[in-house]
């Protein structure tokens, strides 16, 4: 789960986490070829990084694009 409450307590349990910060925005936003990365309004993680002293590793893939290709149905 993404909740906060879900994240914070694996924090604080001694777990790793790992988020994909474009969630269904950054889905919506696809096109083949173009690699889109969408986290203006994504900033919740930060803030819990901030509030539980937690480090943040920052990934970026590429070939997404490449990979998987939207279809247009209409």
């Amino acid at each position: 789960s993404s909740e906060k409450s879900a994240i914070v307590g694996l924090l604080r349990d001694g777990k790793d986490v790992s988020l994909a910060v474009g969630g269904t925005k950054e889905i919506e936003m696809w096109e083949n070829n173009v690699m889109t990365v969408y986290i203006s309004s994504r900033k919740g993680i930060f803030e819990i990084a901030l509030d539980e002293n937690i480090a943040l590793v920052p990934v970026l893939s590429f070939g997404e694009a490449e990979l998987y290709h939207k279809i247009r149905l209409a």
